[in-house]
């Protein structure tokens, strides 16, 4: 339609549940990306749900369905942060960040820094184990 005609005929619009994400585990990552998290999430399997998207931010993610659980893997961003995640039931409308000055737990991912060693020592020990090993690198929580 144009704006100019018009239709007699029926015209269907169906409606779905607002989708509510409940809880993110785990929560954190690496910003290389791959963590997969399962979501608990209110209202994906509702019938008209018809393009069922997930995004890390303004970043798209890929999910699956197993077992009727949500599973999503976080996309590779290139610094550390906190983002939300935004849940679609027709892949356009994602709902909207509440928060402003803070993050709740039940929608963020925060992504941390790539661990990298650079040494470890001692690289041996005695095979009853105890021995104390003395790691260096970055990105060390």
């Amino acid at each position: 339609m144009n704006g100019r005609e018009t239709t007699t005929e029926r015209v269907f619009f169906y409606y779905y549940p607002e989708l509510v994400l409940n809880s993110v585990s785990p929560n954190l990552g690496p910003i290389s990306g791959r963590t997969e998290s399962l979501l608990d999430i209110d209202g994906f399997s509702h019938p008209n749900v018809c393009n069922l998207k997930f995004r890390y931010g303004a970043i798209d993610a890929s999910y699956a369905i197993r077992n009727n659980k949500v599973y999503t893997t976080s996309p590779q961003v290139s610094v550390p942060d906190s983002v939300t995640i935004s849940p679609s039931g027709n892949g356009l409308d994602f709902a909207p960040d509440i928060t402003i000055h803070f993050r709740d737990e039940e929608n963020t991912f925060t992504y941390l820094q790539d661990v990298f060693v650079t040494s470890f020592s001692p690289i041996m020990g005695p095979s009853s184990g105890g021995t104390k090993i003395i790691v260096n690198g970055q990105g060390f929580q």
